[in-house]
């Protein structure tokens, strides 16, 4: 009877724990050493994901407000660039691959990610605040501006390529092929992205149809001496800005600069006296002059003609799509970010903005277009304003006599001037090119070598607390069943016995 009375006192817990420390103590650290046993094996026998891994730092200039990367050919930079198949297909040849890999399993082995271990802490933080409940729209608005300007400030130009292993592949030759990736990558992009080289319609066989067309017609055959000197103007020009602020000057110590200076004293002490010598030498002159100023002047009437079309239109385009007037309330509030009223209207107001930016991106468009269809104008006005001034010169000038032999000469002056200009261009546009791809040289900097990264599918930190957490439980019901069974087991008193 007193047996059944008894109760589950502190005093009991306790005795009973003192007399059973022993055995709880023995069989902790039995379990422990156990389940650590277990747990090493389970970490060593799950599989393990193996990759070969790569960091580099692209070095390419960003954009005006930062927020990307820019080739020197104004494209923006796309990380898949650095594996894409232009560059695989240049390594899996350099490394002589056909025998050992298929190329379309090859190329699967390949990615690239953006590494940034703030944009990952970032992009968590805002995670967090978005999980928010009752969020506004007036809140996400100013969440999203916030993560904008903190993500303008981080770093965007860190990068990690990674290669998985392949069996068909030792460890050394991945090693080699994940180097070869991103320097493959720079210099096939620099010839395509790089600032486009200048190209130029001069032809290097103009010097025989000079002498041959001055055979026939002396006005034709300056006329397209003009034109070469002309052409090679504007490859100066486009020449120029490689330039930047150094001072590349040929053997003979001739500058860019002189250059252009040599040509433009040709055009005004050469081309153009010459001219002027056919337009009052009767002698000098051809049939086929006139037919050729004409032919010219219909040409550029024509393409003025379809150019002001052209510009009419895109006018009267110009003018549908241009906003309406706007009240002075508007007008005041320029420059405010519109509000959306979250209320029955809500999906009209986002239509309007919608609509509203089609139209101003429009409007743009047309209004570039406008502008480039004006300066083509200007010039094919300018031009057939030329010919037709040398059309009324041949038509008033008088049956004077010109000195033949000394045109010849002079115009073989002028020919070989231009012909020893021309061939300085082109020396001082292979040494500039040469300089040029040379300071082009570092589209990225390696930060790491590459290295075999390994990721096991379970956390050895999570295994840790998973066995840690098991081995307490373990152990707290192993000693609520000792306990359970010493409460039941018959006693001779109320009072605990002895150890």
């Amino acid at each position: 009877m007193a047996q059944t009375e008894k109760l589950i006192t502190p005093a009991y817990i306790f005795d009973f724990l003192k007399r059973k420390r022993h055995r709880i103590l023995f069989t902790a650290v039995i379990s422990f050493c156990a389940l650590f046993l277990i747990g090493l094996l389970v970490l060593l026998a799950l599989p393990s994901n193996r990759v070969f891994s790569q960091k580099i730092r692209i070095l390419l200039p960003g954009s005006d407000n930062g927020a990307a990367i820019i080739y020197p050919s104004g494209k923006l930079f796309n990380q898949l660039d650095i594996i894409s198949p232009a560059v695989l297909k240049q390594v899996y040849t350099d490394q002589n691959l056909a025998s050992v890999i298929p190329f379309d399993k090859f190329q699967n082995l390949f990615s690239v990610v953006s590494y940034s271990r703030k944009l990952a802490l970032l992009d968590a933080e805002f995670d967090q605040k978005l999980a928010r409940r009752n969020l506004s729209v007036v809140d996400l608005n100013r969440l999203e501006a916030a993560y904008n300007r903190q993500l303008e400030v981080l770093d965007k130009s860190t990068y990690r390529i990674n290669m998985e292993p392949s069996i068909q592949l030792t460890n050394e030759k991945s090693v080699q092929i994940l180097s070869a990736i991103p320097q493959t990558w720079m210099n096939l992009y620099r010839k395509m992205e790089g600032c486009k080289l200048p190209q130029t319609d001069f032809d290097t066989n103009f010097e025989k149809k000079l002498r041959s067309e001055l055979q026939t017609s002396r006005l034709i055959a300056l006329d397209r001496a003009a034109y070469y000197n002309d052409q090679l103007l504007k490859l100066c020009s486009t020449l120029q800005p490689l330039l930047g602020n150094r001072n590349i000057s040929l053997a003979s110590g001739e500058y860019l600069s002189d250059l252009v200076e040599s040509l433009h004293s040709i055009r005004k002490y050469q081309l153009d006296l010459l001219r002027q010598m056919i337009l009052t030498s009767s002698n000098l002159r051809s049939d086929l002059d006139l037919y050729f100023i004409k032919s010219q002047i219909q040409y550029l009437q024509q393409e003025l003609t379809s150019r002001q079309a052209q510009y009419d239109s895109v006018g009267k385009s110009l003018s549908i799509v241009q906003a309406p007037v706007r009240s002075a309330a508007a007008a005041k509030n320029d420059g405010v970010p519109q509000q959306v009223s979250l209320d029955s209207t809500v999906f009209a107001q986002i239509a309007d903005l919608v609509r509203s930016d089609a139209s101003n991106e429009t409007r743009r468009k047309l209004a570039d277009l406008n502008v480039t269809l004006g300066q083509d104008i200007a010039r094919l006005q300018a031009r057939l304003l030329y010919y037709q001034q040398i059309l009324g010169d041949l038509e008033r000038s008088k049956n004077t006599a010109g000195n033949v032999e000394l045109f010849n000469q002079e115009f073989v002056k002028m020919m070989n001037n231009l012909i020893a200009t021309c061939a300085k261009i082109s020396s001082f546009k292979q040494l500039l090119t040469r300089d040029y791809l040379s300071s082009l040289e570092f589209f990225y900097s390696p930060i790491s070598q590459v290295s075999l990264q390994k990721a096991r599918l379970l956390s050895p930190l999570k295994l840790v607390v998973f066995t840690f957490g098991i081995w307490v439980l373990f152990n707290l019901l192993l000693i609520a069943i000792d306990f359970a069974r010493d409460f039941y087991a018959g006693r001779g008193g109320d009072t605990p016995r002895e150890a």
